[in-house]
């Protein structure tokens, strides 16, 4: 049937022989409704620092009338959104049920109905990974002092993390980045230039190194280096008062 209204008529007579009829006014409406929802974030993962503040979720339907409301079920609770006149709905997930949610696997789902009844129902896959990785620095040249003949050699700095293989550490000494990868055992290196080395004056460092996992998640760790190329001076006194070994001495 053509979507409109339909009227439908019902004619007869009486037991007297009288002719009656009546009409009844239908509607007929077959459109189909749809609706979606947006990526709940940049990645449709949550991190630590999203899951701390309110988030916000839309999406957008079709066939379905300015101002019906859009049902939204997400982290086990139920929100409502308005379809604005260009059929975008939005809805707020307060800070509060934010951090209520749970690392893992999970899916929000969206309900609407057109004002004759018809209806869509759809879900979107999202995760939450809230917890941060580690990262950790070995001990530097043996022994965390670098003396002058590490300095004029590329100094490798090695440590291990957490974070997925393949992610980022960025190694920070003297103001100069460096970057690594996390490795499938978790272990990284970099590698610090003599020319780098040569310009570090004989003093204290710290050694930073951050990782991000693929969720956004951010660590990182700071190490004490000691610099020390000062080479020790050393003497001999006078032997036998004079240099000079006699019979006697």
């Amino acid at each position: 049937w053509p979507a409109g209204t339909v009227t439908i008529t019902a004619s007869g007579n009486t037991t007297a022989g009288n002719p009656v009829s009546v009409t009844h006014p239908v509607t007929i409406d077959l459109t189909a409704v749809a609706v979606s929802i947006n990526a709940i974030t940049v990645d449709d993962v949550i991190n630590a620092a999203e899951k701390g503040a309110a988030l916000t979720l839309s999406g957008s339907t079709s066939g379905v009338e300015a101002g019906q409301t859009v049902t939204v079920t997400f982290g086990g609770k139920t929100y409502s959104a308005t379809v604005a006149a260009n059929g975008s709905w939005s809805t707020s997930v307060p800070a509060a049920d934010m951090a209520a949610l749970r690392d893992g696997d999970a899916s929000a789902q969206a309900s609407v109905s057109n004002v004759n009844g018809n209806s869509a129902t759809t879900t979107h896959a999202y995760s939450v990974d809230a917890s941060a990785p580690t990262v950790t620095i070995n001990t530097i040249a043996g022994d965390d002092i670098l003396n002058a003949a590490e300095a004029g050699a590329a100094l490798t700095i090695t440590g291990s993390s957490t974070a997925e293989a393949g992610q980022t550490v960025t190694v920070t000494l003297n103001g100069t980045n460096y970057t690594g990868t996390v490795q499938t055992d978790g272990s990284w290196s970099v590698s610090v230039p003599p020319a780098d080395l040569s310009a570090l004056t004989a003093s204290n460092y710290t050694v930073n190194a951050a990782v991000s996992d693929k969720a956004g998640n951010p660590a990182s760790v700071n190490h004490n280096l000691t610099v020390d190329t000062s080479v020790p001076v050393v003497t001999i006194n006078t032997v036998a008062g004079d240099d000079v070994i006699n019979a006697t001495e």
